[in-house]
């Protein structure tokens, strides 16, 4: 992963997802207005409970705290991925 580096979002980036999730309904809402209005990609917040809030320029509590929801919903969403 260290090698990993963020890139912008596009619409040519996105056809390639089979399921697609967002961090808030406003992620949503953008890529559902990148995506022709034909796909049939599955678009979702991450959490079905509440969003989870980017913590880009925040300390490092709370990139902690949101590394933990991030990875108590990807669990749940890959047990249901599964069935």
């Amino acid at each position: 992963i260290s090698s990993h580096v963020s890139k912008p979002i596009s619409g040519k980036l996105l056809q390639n997802a089979s399921i697609i999730y967002g961090m808030t309904n406003s992620h949503v809402i953008t890529v559902t207005q990148l995506l022709p209005t034909e796909n049939n990609i599955p678009i979702s917040t991450l959490s079905s409970d509440s969003e989870i809030t980017d913590p880009y320029g925040m300390n490092q509590n709370v990139y902690d705290q949101t590394a933990k929801i991030l990875y108590s919903v990807i669990q749940d969403r890959l047990k249901e991925l599964s069935q």
